[in-house]
């Protein structure tokens, strides 16, 4: 059954509490993807660095990204639901 995409869907997502090591792990594994590798680079190629750059992520999810991007200097807003 496929569950439809609501609020509710969502709670019963973020009910749910990783560990400290398997949130460390999902970064872990997002920071060595090649997307994230991909969106380093181009980032750096356009703008030279993360370093006062300001990032909105919309639909954010868990905010790997942003956590990403935040990292490596930028000023980052998330936005989900």
């Amino acid at each position: 059954m496929i569950q439809k995409n609501k609020p509710q869907t969502w709670d019963k997502v973020w009910e749910t509490k990783n560990s400290i090591e398997e949130e460390r792990l999902h970064l872990d594994f997002n920071k060595k993807s090649i997307r994230w590798k991909r969106l380093k680079k181009r980032i750096k190629m356009e703008f030279g660095s993360f370093k006062n750059l300001k990032v909105i992520e919309l639909g954010a999810g868990q905010g790997t990204l942003s956590l990403l991007f935040a990292k490596e200097g930028a000023e980052v807003t998330i936005l989900d639901y």
